[in-house]
């Protein structure tokens, strides 16, 4: 796996006032796996939280698989070549009430891609299994149980949730066709600090995406 921690000059600026804990950093491929997309939402099917890139503070971004990041033509969002069909980005947002939010962003061009693990701290892959797709949720590689699982998807229901079983896993209905989401919010009781302020607990915010063939 293509592995890198970089230090970019541009950062994320949410400008509206939204509740961090409330929107996950998605990454997401095209249908063939060359280029790749990071925006935030809440959900990754309608318009993207409004944001700004812009240059100033630096901020440590891990990356898996992805190329040189720069801003979109409305800086709405960052656009990057995607150098295997499976990639990731990690980045720590900073605390936000009592948690410190850590978001993982996995994007894959299919789910046969979306199989693949890459090493996240906390880590989504998925597997069809007949009329169903199975994703796996691990948090520093043990599967993560009893966790709560938003899908977005065609035909999948807005206002219902999933949780994991004791293997981490959670089932769902693969759908006909476009793109399915998925997204976690683990809580970690750990107290520490970052940037010198003091944290109770650690969000651990992993999602995933691929593209689903029309059938």
């Amino acid at each position: 796996m293509k592995i890198k921690l970089i230090s970019i000059t541009s950062v994320l600026t949410l400008l509206a006032t939204v509740s961090a804990s409330a929107h996950h950093m998605w990454l997401q491929l095209d249908a063939k796996g060359k280029t790749g997309q990071v925006f935030v939402a809440d959900d990754p099917t309608k318009p993207a939280v409004p944001m700004k890139v812009k240059g100033g503070s630096q901020t440590a971004l891990q990356r898996w698989n992805i190329g040189k990041l720069a801003a979109s033509e409305n800086g709405n969002s960052l656009l990057a070549e995607a150098l295997r069909p499976f990639a990731a980005v990690q980045l720590t947002y900073g605390i936000h009430g009592p948690d410190l939010i850590t978001w993982y962003a996995k994007g894959c061009a299919t789910v046969r891609d979306a199989s693949t693990t890459l090493g996240l701290d906390y880590e989504f892959t998925a597997r069809r299994v007949g009329t169903n797709v199975v994703f796996h949720l691990t948090g520093n590689k043990k599967p993560v149980p009893d966790c709560r699982v938003e899908v977005f998807g065609e035909g999948i229901p807005l206002d219902k949730f999933w949780r994991t079983d004791k293997k981490g896993n959670v089932t769902v209905p693969f759908p006909k066709g476009g793109r399915i989401y998925a997204a976690a919010e683990p809580k970690v009781d750990k107290v520490g600090t970052f940037k010198g302020k003091q944290y109770k607990g650690r969000l651990e915010m992993p999602c995933i995406n691929f593209v689903v063939p029309k059938s």
